[in-house]
C-alpha cells in the first residue's frame, strides 16, 4: 500500500515521523496538506560537497510543520523550525 492510499485510508490530522532517513511519508503528507512534525534522533552526516546534508535538510525543512531535534548539535542541521 501506498501513504497516499493509506493517508486517504486512515484521514491523519497530524502525521509524526520519528527519524530522518524516512522522508516520502513526510512528502507525501505534506502534498496531501496533512500537518507534519518531524522527530530528528540522528546527526545528518556530510558527504561529499554536503550534498546529503542539504537535501535532506531541505526536504524536511520543506514538508515540516514543527522539526523536534535531540541535542543542540543536532539543532544546528536546521534553519528555523527546530526545538
Amino acid at each position: 500500500m501506498t501513504f497516499y492510499r493509506f493517508f486517504n485510508l486512515v484521514k491523519p490530522g497530524l502525521v509524526v515521523i520519528n527519524t530522518s532517513t524516512t522522508i516520502v511519508p513526510g512528502l507525501m503528507a505534506k502534498l496531501m496538506n496533512i500537518p507534519v512534525v518531524w522527530h530528528v534522533h540522528e546527526i545528518i552526516p556530510d558527504t561529499v560537497l554536503g550534498v546529503r546534508k542539504c537535501l535532506l535538510r531541505s526536504l524536511i525543512e520543506f514538508s515540516s510543520k514543527k522539526i523536534i531535534v535531540e541535542s543542540q548539535y543536532s539543532l544546528k542541521n536546521f534553519n528555523n523550525k527546530s526545538e
